[in-house]
């Protein structure tokens, strides 16, 4: 019943860090759906073993536009050697019965395995 998919591979100074989204319920699309969490395991090399890592993005607060769902993490480092993480999210209070609007959002550590902290706001889907 519980899945890991969508992964995004970074290498950093010798280590693999495998950034996934981890999905947990009871088996249901709604029980699924809505308990998806951004998830970090590393390795020395590709073909493993891997090791499961602390939640690089924390729990955000209830009532955070991301409270719900925080998935689909994309990272990378930037020019000024930070590590930025862009991922989508939405909120409990935004659900049911339209499910919300999916966000983009922006986090940023100084190392891969964060913990990341979120930029104040996320961005609206884009409407074109």
């Amino acid at each position: 019943r519980d899945v890991v998919h969508n992964p995004w591979l970074l290498h950093h100074d010798g280590t693999f860090y495998l950034f996934y989204m981890g999905n947990y319920g009871d088996g249901t699309f709604r029980g699924h759906r809505f308990n998806q969490r951004i998830g970090l395991a590393s390795a020395d090399d590709p073909a493993g073993p891997w090791t499961r890592l602390e939640q690089p993005l924390p729990q955000s607060a209830p009532g955070s536009w991301d409270d719900m769902v925080t998935c689909n993490p994309s990272v990378c480092r930037m020019a000024d050697g930070r590590f930025i993480m862009l991922y989508r999210g939405y909120s409990h209070r935004d659900v049911p019965p339209g499910h919300g609007d999916i966000l983009l959002g922006a986090a940023f550590a100084d190392r891969p395995e964060g913990p990341f902290v979120r930029h104040s706001a996320p961005s609206p889907p884009d409407e074109s």
